[in-house]
């Protein structure tokens, strides 16, 4: 998983990106629209925790997998995906993006935004009241 792919598949509907870094970095900054889900939402010590305990993280960060594809990038992407591998996600991939938030802080521009001004219609002549 590259960051050209990445950077397409932003725009895509098909695709769930997942920030498997801490809140606080997450929150310092993310690949454009990713959602955080941390290690430690899916994860005890050891282990993965109980399926319903996961399911209940997704639903209420509103984290619809259905037959989505995952793009998980962090650096407990590799925990996050070993989760979603143990209890058999609907989704249709999961993936790794490697080069995670560091590349794409180095490497994504957004589009320009114009600064064209609105375009505005000259009134010429304004209607005259009807007779009464």
């Amino acid at each position: 998983m590259d960051f050209a792919f990445v950077k397409q598949a932003v725009a895509w509907t098909e695709y769930v990106i997942i920030d498997c870094r801490s809140k606080e970095l997450f929150e310092k900054g993310s690949v454009l629209k990713a959602v955080n889900l941390e290690r430690s939402e899916v994860m005890g010590d050891h282990s993965a925790l109980k399926s319903e305990d996961v399911n209940k993280v997704l639903k209420d960060k509103k984290l619809n997998l259905g037959d989505k594809n995952i793009i998980l990038f962090g650096c407990a992407a590799s925990n996050v995906k070993a989760v979603f591998e143990y209890y058999g996600t609907t989704a249709k991939k999961v993936q790794i993006y490697e080069g995670g938030y560091a590349e794409w802080k180095d490497r994504y521009v957004p589009p320009p935004v114009t600064q064209e001004p609105a375009k505005t219609t000259q009134i010429t002549e304004v209607a005259k009241p009807a007779d009464t």
